[in-house]
C-alpha cells in the first residue's frame, strides 16, 4: 500500500479532519487523522495493519504492543498480520503498566504501534514499562 492509497482510505472514511485543532499534547494542526473512524471497518484495519505489518517483517518481532485505549486495535490487527502475539499496555493509577497477565519474556523482540502519535508519550511510557 502506497502513500495516495492510505491517504485515499483515510478520505474515504472521514478519518482526516481539517481545521483547527488542539492536540492532546498541547500543539496544534491544522490537520488531524482520527483513526479510529477508519479502524471501525475491520476489513479496512485488517488492509492498514497487513501494510504496517508487511514494513516491520524484517524486525522479527515476536510481540506486537500497543498503549490503551487507541492502540489496542491496531496492535491486534499488526500482530494478526505478523503472525505474533499482540498485547496493550493500561494505565493503572497513573502509570502505564501490562496487566491482564500479559507479560514479555528477557530478550524478546517487541514492535510498538500506536493509532495517533503527536509527542510520543504513551509509546515512551509503553517502552518504559517493557523494558
Amino acid at each position: 500500500m502506497d502513500q495516495t492509497e492510505l491517504f485515499g482510505l483515510f478520505q474515504r472514511t472521514g478519518a482526516v479532519r481539517e481545521g483547527h485543532f488542539r492536540l492532546s499534547s498541547g500543539r496544534h494542526s491544522s490537520r488531524y487523522f482520527q483513526m479510529a473512524l477508519l479502524l471501525q471497518y475491520p476489513d479496512l484495519a485488517a488492509k492498514v495493519a497487513a501494510a504496517l505489518g508487511e514494513k516491520c517483517a524484517h524486525l522479527d518481532a515476536a510481540v506486537v504492543a500497543g498503549p490503551a485505549l487507541g492502540g489496542i486495535i491496531l496492535a491486534q490487527e499488526v500482530g494478526r498480520a505478523m503472525g505474533t502475539r499482540a498485547i496493550f499496555g493500561e494505565r493503572q493509577d497513573g502509570a502505564m503498566t501490562l496487566r491482564r497477565g500479559f507479560s514479555v519474556a528477557p530478550g524478546e523482540k517487541i514492535l510498538l504501534v500506536e493509532d495517533v502519535v503527536t509527542t510520543g508519550g504513551s509509546v515512551r511510557e509503553l517502552q518504559k514499562t517493557i523494558e
